[in-house]
């Protein structure tokens, strides 16, 4: 299970106000989890690719992002949790909370111990985790 850390924050940050300037795409330092949060991404069609680059010894990520109409396909992402407060829970109050979620917009995405994965895919697998953010799409 990844840990939120202040570049997956900034990442975060970036990228929404990417989407806000309609950029075509992001580069950004790269650490595990932002690589997994952006393959979680591309996997679900919410991003159309990335891709990995080596500077100075230093891994950098390329971000295309995806757009429909031109209308980011990801509305806004906000930071569930943070670097000194991770919102981590069991399976069961995993299972609770997806029924909570059913009155929200968000989608709510959980960093397991077999990976990234939207809340309703955790509750079918029965796996707790960390919460790393709530994603709305438009």
């Amino acid at each position: 299970m990844l840990k939120v850390n202040m570049l997956f924050v900034n990442f975060i940050n970036s990228l929404n106000l990417a989407h806000k300037h309609k950029d075509k795409e992001l580069f950004f330092k790269a650490n595990k989890l932002i690589i997994n949060f952006c393959d979680f991404l591309q996997k679900h069609g919410l991003i159309f690719s990335y891709q990995l680059q080596t500077l100075h010894n230093t891994e950098y990520i390329t971000v295309i992002l995806k757009y429909y109409r031109n209308t980011p396909i990801l509305a806004q992402i906000k930071i569930v949790a943070t670097t000194t407060l991770p919102k981590t829970m069991d399976a069961r109050s995993a299972q609770n909370l997806f029924l909570n979620q059913l009155k929200t917009t968000g989608l709510l995405v959980l960093s397991t111990t077999k990976g990234i994965a939207f809340l309703a895919e955790a509750k079918k697998n029965n796996l707790g985790g960390s919460v790393l953010v709530e994603i709305h799409i438009f």
